[in-house]
């Protein structure tokens, strides 16, 4: 094995020039003691929950040889506040018609997500030791994980075409429990999602999501018999809560990522991403993401939002293949037993590092 190489002052050997991140680690487990090959690997988390859903991982980092940086995004603990213009833009782009401009203003959005962890990996890499991946022994650099709608955030740095300074060390990208949503695919028929249940006084529908989450659902086939496979409805009583000391205020009504998930819902900004990324064209500067390994890990015990999307993306790329369109490799990973919230109740990470796709078993 050749000597793995290090950075703490940036892919080039020095310090670029490279502005404050608006992201900041909330939680780090440090560098495994006495390793040279370790992973670095970097978690953003999903809606309304922050850094400390993923801390039971911490005293696994060892044993695994990685080195666990859960960032915040946006608007949560730690990392910096939206200011007052890049809210007035939220809200205007939730409440405006589509329109080619709208649309373009909503991906600028986007690209700005990206820019986001962009700049948190380049400072990161320069300031830190990062080993240089090493993707054939499944070893070192960075991997990056997105939960939920931390998914979000990972594609939109795919999309990026400026990635020069990262080509060393970020080799592998996971999409974590994404929903449908996140992907522009359509709801099933019948659907049903506590926050938009109208039964429910709007102040009781957070912690109806809440338990809903972390509910342990029983899906049939849906690559055999469809949406009537998906258990739509809930949620019934038992499965995990997280701690909700975990969650944050960007989730509520009028809060920023609210507010996000609005004005991309509307628009579809979230399909003409997942495009961008799954067929870019040769040519417009993405080719070195190419190299890049996407997993996506899905728990097929979650609600049926991961199911459903994780079934359309696995369609959609067999279909397009199937008709020789050029399409990014998608590895599936699927975690058998395990609901949205296994991360916090598990010692697994297993499904992140492993180096071949197909199912592992976790259990309820």
């Amino acid at each position: 094995m050749s000597s793995p190489q290090t950075s703490t002052h940036g892919a080039s050997g020095s310090p670029p020039y490279r502005p404050v991140p608006h992201l900041q680690a909330a939680i780090d487990s440090g560098v495994p003691a006495g390793s040279t090959t370790f992973t670095t690997l970097v978690i953003v988390p999903g809606l309304g929950w922050q850094a400390g859903v993923f801390k039971r991982l911490l005293p696994f980092a060892q044993a695994f040889n990685v080195r666990i940086i859960v960032v915040n995004r946006c608007d949560y603990p730690g990392s910096l506040p939206h200011s007052p213009k890049e809210l007035e833009k939220l809200v205007r782009l939730a409440e405006l018609p589509t329109t080619p401009e709208v649309l373009a203003q909503a991906m600028e959005l986007m690209s700005e997500h990206g820019q986001d962890v962009y700049d948190f990996l380049l400072d990161f890499v320069c300031r830190e030791t990062v080993i240089a991946s090493m993707p054939e022994e499944n070893s070192g650099g960075i991997i990056l994980v997105g939960w939920s709608l931390g998914g979000i955030s990972v594609l939109s740095l795919l999309a990026k075409t400026d990635h020069t300074l990262l080509n060393r060390f970020l080799w592998r990208i996971i999409l974590y429990d994404s929903l449908c949503l996140l992907f522009g695919y359509p709801r099933p028929p019948d659907w049903y999602h506590p926050m938009t249940d109208e039964s429910v006084p709007l102040t009781d529908r957070p912690a109806l999501f809440d338990a809903f989450l972390a509910n342990y659902f029983t899906h049939g086939d849906l690559w055999t018999v469809r949406p009537s496979a998906l258990e739509l409805h809930g949620p019934k009583p038992g499965g995990e809560r997280a701690d909700l000391n975990t969650r944050a205020c960007p989730a509520r009504v009028g809060g920023s990522d609210n507010l996000m998930v609005r004005a991309c819902a509307t628009h579809n900004v979230w399909g003409s991403l997942k495009d961008s990324v799954l067929y870019s064209p040769m040519g417009s500067g993405k080719e070195e993401w190419g190299a890049v390994e996407v997993r996506l890990v899905w728990c097929n015990r979650s609600i049926w939002e991961i199911i459903w999307g994780t079934y359309l993306l696995d369609e959609e790329l067999t279909e397009e293949k199937n008709e020789g369109r050029i399409a990014r490799d998608v590895e599936f990973v699927c975690l058998e037993g395990a609901n949205h919230f296994v991360s916090i109740s598990s010692s697994n990470l297993c499904y992140f590092l492993s180096p071949e796709e197909g199912s592992i078993w976790i259990g309820a």
